[in-house]
């Protein structure tokens, strides 16, 4: 199916941004914390996201997510070595996922999407055209999706938090964490080409041209 293809395409572009820069800290935090000790484990982690900051400033790459990692681990070791709690490392991401659910609610509550303005950055399409009255339902409602997911998610990691319960905090992160934004990713992709297609909007090019209706709709690209 052509949408699945187009589903694949979407995900080598993120991935190619080097998004998985900030995946394995988590992972080398927990190994080593296990295998050692706190102080080791900070050590392992911050030394690792180090590594890759400058393999990426070496290499002329994208080091967006590593310079993002760098400074999310620095500060996550710190509450973890201040506190002398191990589950402390994983607050930064409980507190980053708590901000993305507000504003992914805030964002319906007003009426401007976040999935649409994630797409315009991405994409660099008009954001006027993410405001027709016949494109825009299908961002609110992926939105929704977004902040409904983000709460179930927000929620188990402050339970785990709590409980210091440490193998749920890294599977959030890592096992299920990974797969499951994949998923949603997905399911966003397909759902939102459906809808638009669905609403009988214009496609982006034919926004840009000012084409008259009937429009062919948007076929790829959400």
């Amino acid at each position: 199916m052509q949408i699945l293809k187009d589903v694949k395409d979407e995900f080598i572009m993120i991935f190619k941004g080097k998004t998985l820069d900030t995946f394995f800290s988590p992972i080398v935090f927990y190994i080593v914390y296990n295998l050692v000790s706190l102080e080791w484990a900070i050590v392992g982690s911050v030394t690792y996201t180090t590594v890759v900051f400058f393999y990426r400033k070496l290499k002329r790459q994208n080091s967006f997510y590593a310079t993002f990692g760098l400074v999310f681990v620095v500060i996550a070791a710190s509450l973890a070595y201040i506190n002398q709690n191990s589950t402390n490392y994983f607050l930064p991401g409980i507190i980053s996922n708590l901000f993305i659910l507000l504003v992914s609610l805030f964002s319906i509550l007003f009426e401007k999407p976040l999935a649409a303005y994630l797409s315009h950055i991405t994409r660099g399409w008009p954001l006027a055209w993410f405001e027709i009255k016949d494109i825009k339902p299908a961002y609110m409602e992926v939105t929704f999706f977004w902040l409904f997911m983000f709460f179930i998610r927000s929620m188990a990691e402050i339970y785990f938090y709590f409980v210091n319960y440490k193998d749920g905090l890294i599977a959030l992160d890592t096992i299920i964490g990974m797969p499951a934004l994949l998923i949603v990713l997905a399911l966003s992709y397909i759902y939102g080409i459906l809808r638009l297609n669905s609403l009988k909007g214009p496609s982006v090019d034919e926004f840009l041209n000012q084409v008259e209706p009937p429009f062919k709709g948007q076929k790829k690209g959400f």
